[in-house]
């Protein structure tokens, strides 16, 4: 089902990343600032979750995964679901020659992340839905 349009008072973040060390410290950071969290360790399963809920306000991914990494995810996202926003974080700079696959609400952010830098982040790309 696709998410445009979906008014919900949920601030839930679907986390992907396959380390689970990273994605326990993200979890927190995003709980700190009252996000709820979903969390995958691939593409592939984010795109399954994605799948079966609705309540989704962003995606936060590592770009470097196994089985589906994060910009094939992006491609993905912004083919079945454009109006989701998308943060992709890495440790080395990314090379995008071609843009027009991905998402037009994509930002992409090094690490490590900070809960403030995610917060600003979230807060720019996917507003509160209580306060629309």
């Amino acid at each position: 089902m696709s998410l445009k349009g979906a008014v919900t008072t949920q601030k839930t973040i679907l986390l992907v990343d396959d380390d689970a060390l990273v994605r326990r410290v993200v979890r927190r950071q995003l709980e700190l600032i009252q996000f709820d969290v979903v969390e995958a360790s691939n593409g592939a399963a984010a795109v399954a979750i994605l799948r079966d809920r609705e309540d989704i306000l962003a995606l936060v991914s590592d770009v470097d995964m196994p089985i589906m990494n994060g910009l094939e995810l992006a491609q993905t996202v912004a083919l079945q679901w454009p109006a989701l926003p998308v943060v992709l974080v890495s440790g080395r700079r990314i090379e995008v020659e071609d843009r027009s696959s991905l998402p037009t609400n994509l930002m992409m952010l090094a690490k490590p992340l900070s809960a403030d830098i995610i917060s600003q982040v979230l807060v720019a790309l996917a507003p509160d839905p209580a306060a629309a």
